[in-house]
């Protein structure tokens, strides 16, 4: 095996098993096979060199941005790095294009047939968060951060919930939990069916298909004043009286599932307040000059809708 080496501006990078390159030619990401030492402004860290066969990934030790600055890195052993949140250990970094923190992951684990996410989250420390709204400890699977070092978000592990207390009450949430750079929270994603109080009545936020890729963007979003911005909902029905006596309703809709033809999907209602209106689907309404009226969707009386109709 013929490996390779290559100058960048964190060090000199031996034993080049594999890399990609950008179209202008500058490093974009690489695997290593031997020990290195890279000098960044988080001290001297060792990127990943060893495939353990098992429990780590063993992709990419090292990415880049274009311009060369460090985009990420996989470590070969878990490495502490000084937060707004105290110190974390981390096995994967990203890093924003000016050199900032983006991203730590305390685990950096491939589930498989040999290893399971139960397995991964026995490994998981518990770890100590507190922002201007919240606190808890709890394990993590990931935290991302602002350039300015504030934090952004927080990922869960599937099986673990928050309570966090918002203007409107309680609000049990999973997957995840964004903030504003100030510390408030900026969205979250219900546990379950949640009654939100909202400008137009009561709503049963939930997300069915919410993906949980990440914290960062979640279903039920709030203004930095606490105030309700978005919420999605797949069991409620909004009417919508105009000034004029038009009346104007907006619903969740029913489709074919994508995998089986034999299963219905609701795709939610996804409502948003700004500006003294609230903006849905099929158009923008005033809060003062119309009135609302929630009720409860009822499947069974809408028409299913194949989006495949005609191909």
């Amino acid at each position: 095996m013929s490996l390779l080496e290559e100058q960048t501006q964190y060090g000199m990078l031996k034993g080049i098993h594999k890399l990609s390159r950008y179209p202008e030619g500058t490093l974009k990401d690489c695997t290593l096979v031997v020990p290195n030492t890279i000098h960044t402004p988080y001290g001297d860290l060792v990127p990943q060199y060893e495939d353990d066969g098992l429990r780590r990934k063993f992709t990419y030790s090292l990415s880049f941005y274009a311009n060369g600055i460090l985009k990420s890195i996989s470590l070969q052993e878990k490495t502490v790095f000084n937060t707004a949140q105290g110190d974390i250990a981390a096995e994967l970094v990203t890093f924003y294009e000016d050199g900032s923190i983006h991203r730590l992951f305390p685990l950096n684990g491939k589930l498989s047939g040999f290893w399971a996410e139960k397995n991964e989250y026995e490994l998981e420390p518990v770890l100590h968060f507190q922002t201007k709204q919240v606190t808890f400890d709890k394990k993590i699977i990931g935290v991302s951060f602002y350039p300015s070092g504030a934090v952004h978000s927080f990922t869960f592990w599937t099986r673990d919930t928050l309570e966090v207390e918002l203007p409107f009450g309680k609000v049990e949430t999973r997957i995840g939990l964004a903030l504003y750079e100030n510390g408030a929270v900026k969205s979250l994603e219900p546990r379950r069916p949640t009654l939100i109080q909202t400008p137009v009545g009561k709503i049963l936020a939930y997300d069915v298909e919410a993906i949980g890729v990440n914290g960062d963007i979640n279903s039920l979003g709030l203004y930095e004043d606490g105030s309700l911005k978005t919420v999605t909902t797949q069991a409620n029905v909004i009417t919508v009286k105009k000034p004029n006596g038009e009346t104007v309703t907006a619903a969740p809709s029913l489709h074919m599932s994508h995998f089986d033809d034999e299963v219905k999907r609701v795709e939610p209602l996804i409502i948003r307040f700004e500006d003294g209106n609230v903006v849905l689907p099929n158009g923008t309404f005033s809060l003062t000059n119309c009135t609302f009226t929630v009720g409860l969707f009822d499947p069974e009386n809408v028409k299913i809708s194949n989006e495949c109709d005609g191909c």
